[in-house]
């Protein structure tokens, strides 16, 4: 559960950061460069896309991304020819130089809730998720109760006579509802025209054919399809102030683009202004159709879209070349400046590591603690995975380290236990032994792989827990067996953020002279 948290609030941020950004952008164009309303809908339909969907490609679970996370290594000057900088930091030639911090492990930043956070707010990010969750539901009902009116609508909806001549102006059928007061176009795979029984009485001919023609470019400009997208859209970001303001201003720019090419298809623009005015004088009431678009679906103001009309010969019609190579320079752009700055979102920072029963952790813990070989491999054949934290005491391997036998740390190592296998809050081997101080034990995890300059969240590095518990031999064992004096690492506590280095950890005036005596820095 707070997996999901975490990856559904970082996206709701990001949508946030990105909507907001391209809500600015395309306001600040429009208002520049003043497009047509035919490539204002285009550009919009695209930045609604992205911020609704490009956030959930920012979503990651990498687990080896965690094996470091948040580590700074101290880095100088180029290394000279010849030498390699290691994921430590340290120069695996040369030596290092005065340096500054910069974070190592990540192509590109990486953020997430704190860990600590989650699991103290447990109760109150169940009760967003719920929120979250009931609020998906209302809106996809409501979605499905638009479907079914549609659904309604159509059923009860007769043919217009072939006779009628408005026919000759589309290929889709037409279809006469005493069932609704808006004319609409529906149907994603068999669309269809709908006008009411009401305009039917009410309007001529001449004033019928502008309102069959704006419907028409609905389903020409393929408006239905996207408009499914954006309701699908809306039931995961109801809440979402972003998406509404995007989804109005596709459908105001939709609309006044279907009224410019409907108008755009007869002798004179008055003529469908016209028709507008009569049509709205018409309709008091309305009923929204989630999978419909209609003449008037919105309430837009009448003025602006009469004025639009009238001045339509002024915004010659955009080429197809132009809308697309402009979505796709938007599209292109903004997703290249969001892979270079928007931090991704790994929810393996906080998913919660697998965990061994009570019954199977007493009985691990005690054969530990007894020295039993004989029933860690009797559980080992059972199918235990001996690599399994346990709670509050970290693997076998580290009950082992924390307890000094040396000649269990060989046989566990011998059963297959990870050297460097860690659990967060407990460590790992070599920081364990760092901390007991235990140099015998960390010749043999070194000897088998241990990595000497492991981090692990919030218990560091095995450097800097001996620095800190005043170590000066196992100090000494970690710098002369390669350990990184300036990899610093910033970890979170319960008040704030730090960064921790061996130097700045050391509690002895004897360690701290060690350490400044092979360069290191704060």
């Amino acid at each position: 559960m707070q997996t999901l948290f975490m990856a559904w609030s970082t996206v709701a941020i990001h949508h946030i950061l990105i909507g907001t950004a391209l809500l600015v952008l395309l306001s600040l164009f429009v208002r520049a460069r003043k497009p047509s309303a035919e490539l204002q809908s285009w550009l919009w339909l695209t930045a609604f896309i992205l911020a609704t969907f490009y956030p959930l490609a920012l979503v990651t679970k990498d687990v080896l991304a965690e094996q470091r996370p948040n580590v700074y290594a101290a880095v100088g000057d180029a290394p000279a020819t010849g030498s390699s900088v290691t994921a430590g930091g340290s120069a695996a030639a040369g030596g290092s130089a005065p340096v500054q911090s910069r974070p190592l492990g990540r192509s590109t930043p990486e953020w997430h809730l704190p860990p600590h956070f989650i699991f103290k707010t447990n109760s109150l990010l169940n009760l967003c998720i719920v929120i979250w969750s009931l609020g998906a539901i209302w809106r996809l009902l409501q979605l499905a109760g638009s479907c079914l009116r549609t659904k309604y609508i159509v059923g009860g909806a007769d043919l217009l006579p072939a006779e009628h001549p408005v026919h000759r102006l589309v290929d889709v059928p037409i279809l006469i509802s005493n069932r609704t007061a808006t004319p609409l176009a529906t149907g994603l795979l068999r669309p269809a025209i709908v006008i009411p029984a009401s305009l039917l009485r009410n309007l001529g001919e001449q004033q019928l054919i502008p309102v069959v023609l704006h419907e028409l470019a609905h389903i020409k400009r393929r408006d239905l399809w996207f408009g499914v997208l954006q309701e699908l859209s809306a039931v995961v970001f109801w809440w979402s102030p972003v998406a509404r303001w995007l989804d109005r201003r596709i459908h105001i720019n939709r609309e006044l683009a279907c009224d410019i090419r409907a108008a755009r298809q007869l002798p004179d623009s008055k003529i469908y202004a016209q028709a507008l005015v009569d049509c709205a004088k018409l309709m008091l009431t309305r009923r929204d159709n989630g999978l419909a678009m209609g003449l008037f679906s919105r309430k837009k103001a009448l003025k602006q879209r009469v004025e639009q009309v009238l001045d339509s010969h002024l915004h010659p019609k955009p080429a197809t070349v132009l809308v697309v190579a402009t979505c796709l320079l938007l599209a292109v752009t903004t997703i290249t400046t969001a892979q270079g700055y928007a931090p991704r979102i790994n929810v393996a920072a906080v998913e919660a590591p697998p965990r061994l029963s009570r019954s199977q952790q007493e009985q691990l813990l005690s054969a530990v603690t007894d020295n039993d070989l004989t029933a860690i491999q009797g559980m080992i054949a059972d199918g235990l995975d001996i690599n399994t934290p346990m709670a509050g005491e970290g693997t076998a391997l580290i009950v082992a380290v924390r307890r000094k036998n040396l000649t269990l740390v060989r046989a566990l190592i011998g059963l297959g236990a990870d050297v460097n296998q860690a659990a967060i809050g407990d460590g790992n081997p070599l920081i364990t032994a760092a901390m007991m101080d235990s140099t015998g034990i960390a010749d043999v995890l070194l000897a088998h792989g241990a990595d000497i300059d492991a981090v692990v969240p919030y218990d560091e590095t095995p450097l800097i827990n001996a620095a800190r518990r005043g170590h000066l031999a196992m100090t000494r064992w970690l710098v002369e067996n390669g350990a990184d004096v300036n990899l610093k690492v910033e970890t979170a506590d319960r008040d704030n953020d730090e960064i921790r280095s061996p130097l700045n950890m050391a509690s002895t005036e004897e360690i701290r002279s060690f350490l400044l005596a092979h360069n290191a820095t704060e």
